[in-house]
């Protein structure tokens, strides 16, 4: 067979992975839908490679794969997309791959020359690591350094993973086997132990599945409240709120004078407000589950640490919102001395008998509803809807126009007659 032939009848390698679609319990959903059609909450799909939703039980997910590597003297986490089809990565100038057969594959260059190292993991006890050349020239070996001390100059994670890609496929003529996603269903640990590596690794490999409640980019900014409010402040305010409500419901908003229309016990940055186009993530408990929900975002927070998010699209601001009866004030006494341990910027929103934004979502809130209650102040525009017309028409575009001052992030284009 000719060398062109041979060529031609190679299968290629997928390198992504159409992975479940991406989509959007009352309490729940009452508050995404006012999220949605308040604060425009949504991010760009097809970029947001770590937060999928499932296409069975339409819940949202943060998933990955995670790589740990330990050393006595260092330990890296690395995090992949579920879309990334072929589990690659690099780490202290070497090429790692866990192929179909759960083996751990390392691509080691010593002395301009290339080797392959296949470590099994530990539930093959017999194994023996095969050190394996890799017939390539020096000068491919120096290129393919260079492409790794460069990879890191590259923002997106797509970018570095389709060079690592290329150094697989094209550089090494290294042949993948994956077509569909590895379903992980436990740990597995590798042992990184051989005469040619200067120290013995432990490489720890699991999937991460966790659901979370909302994530997306805001399209508007979000007015808060100036300062830091620690959790003993913000339960001082929030009683506060509960008594003056009884007395003067007036005097009381000035508690809730935030765009969330209720009290903020919890605020661990500066900032009185949250500017547009920033990616938030959002943890919703329809009781008041203070512990559970930082134990939930302290959880999101470390795992999302360690992913490559495009810059754009990585989580900076942390909501959590939970619901509290206004009959339950011996309950929120006892939750003065928590702390949340994390430097990034944590927010705690409490909703007050399912009062949130003004709105009561004790009951489930139709969309059509929240449509009208935005159309509702279409004055403050400046689009005159008091307008006398008699032709049909000539109302649906000013409901047009309307619309599309009103929802920034719908497209225009979909509302036009045809």
């Amino acid at each position: 067979m000719s060398e062109d032939k041979s060529k031609e009848n190679k299968k290629v390698a997928k390198k992504y992975y159409d992975s479940r679609k991406f989509k959007g319990n009352t309490f729940e959903q009452n508050i995404a839908a006012i999220n949605n059609m308040l604060f425009g909450q949504g991010i760009k799909i097809s970029d947001t490679p770590f937060i999928i939703i499932d296409e069975k039980d339409q819940k949202k997910y943060l998933s990955a794969y995670n790589f740990k590597i330990e050393s006595k003297d260092n330990k890296v986490n690395i995090n992949l997309p579920e879309t990334f089809l072929q589990y690659i990565f690099h780490f202290n100038k070497m090429l790692f791959h866990f192929n179909s057969s759960n083996n751990l594959i390392i691509i080691k260059f010593i002395n301009n020359k290339c080797y392959k190292y296949p470590f099994p993991n530990n539930f093959n006890k017999d194994a023996k690591c095969n050190k394996e050349e890799i017939k390539i020239d020096e000068s491919k070996v120096t290129e393919i350094k260079q492409k790794l001390e460069k990879i890191n100059e590259k923002s997106r994670l797509t970018e570095k993973y389709d060079i690592l890609f290329d150094i697989f496929t094209n550089d090494l003529g290294y042949e993948f086997k994956n077509e569909t996603p590895k379903q992980i269903g436990k740990e597995y640990t590798v042992n990184i132990d051989h005469e040619d590596f200067e120290e013995v690794y432990k490489c720890t490999i699991k999937k991460i599945n966790l659901e979370i409640d909302g994530s997306g980019k805001i399209s508007e900014k979000i007015i808060l409240a100036k300062g830091n409010t620690s959790f003993e402040n913000g339960i001082d305010s929030l009683l506060e709120y509960l008594e003056t409500k009884k007395s003067d419901p007036e005097k009381a908003n000035y508690y809730i004078n935030n765009d969330f229309k209720s009290p903020i016990i919890f605020k661990n940055f500066d900032e009185y407000f949250i500017p547009k186009n920033k990616v938030i993530l959002c943890e919703i408990k329809s009781g008041f589950a203070i512990d559970g929900v930082i134990k939930q975002l302290e959880e999101r927070i470390n795992i999302i640490r360690d992913c490559l998010f495009n810059e754009e699209e990585k989580p900076l601001y942390y909501i959590a919102i939970v619901n509290l009866s206004s009959e339950s004030v011996e309950l929120i006494k006892s939750y003065k001395d928590r702390k949340i341990n994390t430097k990034e910027k944590v927010l705690f929103i409490v909703t007050i008998d399912y009062k949130y934004c003004g709105f009561d979502i004790s009951h489930e809130v139709h969309g059509d509803y929240l449509l009208y209650k935005k159309m509702n102040s279409i004055e403050k525009t400046g689009v005159d809807t008091n307008i006398k017309v008699t032709n049909m028409e000539k109302e649906f575009k000013i409901l047009i126009r309307a619309l599309g001052h009103h929802i920034p992030t719908i497209k225009q284009s979909l509302l036009e007659e045809k």
